[in-house]
């Protein structure tokens, strides 16, 4: 289940902690061998993967780190559920704590979900 907006704004409201289940899904925003779940595939979503790839770059972070960033640096700010299967993944995944995305591209990220 995806949690909608609405849901959001009322969890923020009520100072609720929120937790997002496998973020970065699974691999599929970095690994052309893990096809994006069709569950993801929306109207807009060539969309926001083109606007994630654009922060990424301009970060100089991966997709998966700025996914992390983002949502962490959200309202309200969404704690991860990590896995990982090798010490690279989590790495990367460790090394969002440290990528704090400006207004602007958090706005662009909000505005592309």
């Amino acid at each position: 289940m995806h949690a909608s907006q609405e849901q959001l704004h009322q969890a923020a409201a009520e100072d609720l902690a929120v937790w997002g289940y496998s973020p970065v899904i699974n691999g599929a925003y970095v690994r052309a061998d893990r096809p994006l779940p069709e569950i993801y595939a929306h109207p807009g979503t060539a969309r926001r993967l083109a606007v994630l790839a654009d922060v990424a770059k301009e970060s100089g972070a991966t997709a998966n780190q700025v996914v992390l960033a983002w949502l962490t640096g959200g309202t309200p700010a969404v704690s991860p559920i990590l896995g990982s299967s090798t010490v690279a993944q989590l790495e990367e995944c460790l090394a969002a704590r440290d990528l704090v995305l400006d207004d602007e591209q958090q706005a662009r990220l909000d505005d592309a979900v």
